[in-house]
C-alpha cells in the first residue's frame, strides 16, 4: 500500500516522502493517491521509438535530458525550460500520452517500478550514474532549499526540510532520503541491466561526460541512432554546458521546484565540490558503507 512517510534525522528534523511498495519516492502531494499514480506508470503504454532517461536524483538528469532531446530531434533547442522535464514520477498520464513521438520520458525510479511494457516494447534506455558523494551534497542542498514542488497541477507545498548536513549525510547513508538508498538503486539497476541483456541498457557516469562531454555525446547518439560529429558534439556540448542550462532554465518550469532564499536547481555542476563539504571522518565512514555495499571500482572516477 502506499502511504506517506516521515523521515527524521538525529535532530529532529524531518520531511515527508511518498512510500510504495515499502521503497520511498517523491515529496509532492497529488491529488490521487499515489499508488493509483504508480500503477498507472506501471500500465501505461510505451512507444517503440520512446526514450528512457533514468537515474538517482542529482545525478545530471537534467542535463542528459536537455543533450537526448538535442540529438533525436537535431536542433539545439532547449525544451525544458518552455514545459518542464517529462518525468514520470509526477506527471499525469494525459500529459505523457499528448507528447509526440519521439518522446523523451525520465525518472528516478528503480528498475521494477518502470512501466511493464519496458520488457517487450523494448526502448532506447539510458541510466546516468554519478559518485555518491556528489550526489549526497548536490541532494542535501536541494532537499533543504525546497519550498514547493512540480505536481498533477502546478506546485504544491512540501514540509520543509532544516537539518544540518551532518544529520542530513546520516540520513542518506540509512536510505531514508527521497527515493531511498543510493546503493540499492545503483545496485538494482545493475542487476537488472544483467539480467535484462536484450534491453541493451546505455550507462553513462555523469564524470565522464563532465571529462568528455563530445565523446560521450556521440557515443550516446551512436545508442539512439542518430550519430553526430565532432563539430555537432560539440555545439550540443556548448548549448548544455552548466553556465548556459543555469542561465536558460533558472526561473522556468525546468525548475520545479519552490526555493528558499538562494536556492537553485543548478547548484555547481561540478565533480569534485563534495570535498568542500565532507570532513575526513565523514568521507572515511562514507568509504566504509561504500566499499560494504558494492565494489568500489562500479562508482569510481
Amino acid at each position: 500500500m502506499a502511504s506517506k512517510r516521515e523521515l527524521i534525522d538525529r535532530s529532529g528534523e524531518s520531511m515527508i516522502v511518498n512510500c510504495y511498495k515499502g521503497c520511498y519516492f517523491y515529496r509532492g502531494g497529488f491529488p490521487i493517491p499515489f499508488e493509483e499514480h504508480m500503477k498507472r506508470v506501471e500500465n501505461m503504454k510505451l512507444r517503440s521509438d520512446d526514450v528512457l532517461l533514468c537515474s538517482y536524483p542529482k545525478s545530471g538528469t537534467h542535463w542528459l535530458w536537455e543533450v537526448i532531446s538535442m540529438i533525436i530531434n537535431e536542433d539545439l533547442e532547449y525544451r525544458e525550460r518552455v514545459r518542464g522535464m517529462d518525468l514520470l514520477d509526477f506527471s499525469p498520464m494525459s500529459l505523457l500520452e499528448s507528447i509526440k513521438s519521439p518522446r523523451v520520458l525520465a525518472c528516478h525510479f528503480r528498475f521494477q517500478f518502470l512501466p511493464k511494457e519496458v520488457l517487450t516494447k523494448k526502448p532506447k534506455l539510458i541510466y546516468i550514474l554519478r559518485d555518491p558523494k556528489a550526489v549526497a551534497v548536490s541532494f542535501y542542498s536541494m532537499e533543504y532549499g525546497m519550498k514547493t514542488v512540480r505536481s498533477y497541477d502546478g506546485h504544491v507545498p512540501v514540509k520543509e526540510y532544516n537539518g544540518k548536513w551532518e544529520d542530513y549525510l546520516e540520513l542518506f547513508l540509512n536510505g531514508d532520503v527521497e527515493y531511498g538508498s543510493w546503493f540499492k538503486h545503483t545496485l538494482g539497476w545493475k542487476k537488472a541491466i544483467e539480467d535484462n541483456p536484450d534491453l541493451a541498457v546505455f550507462m553513462l557516469k555523469y564524470e565522464d561526460m563532465k571529462r568528455d562531454p563530445v565523446l560521450s555525446i556521440q557515443k550516446l547518439s551512436e545508442y539512439l541512432g542518430k550519430p553526430v560529429n565532432a563539430e555537432r558534439s560539440q555545439a550540443i556540448a556548448d548549448a548544455c554546458s552548466f553556465t548556459n542550462m543555469k542561465k536558460v532554465n533558472s526561473g522556468t518550469k525546468a525548475d520545479g521546484i519552490g526555493w528558499k532564499e538562494g536556492g537553485n536547481m543548478f547548484r555547481k555542476g561540478q565533480t569534485n565540490n563534495w570535498k568542500e563539504w565532507f570532513t575526513v571522518a565523514q568521507n572515511e565512514r562514507f568509504e566504509d558503507i561504500l566499499k560494504s555495499n558494492m565494489n568500489r571500482s562500479d562508482v569510481s572516477t
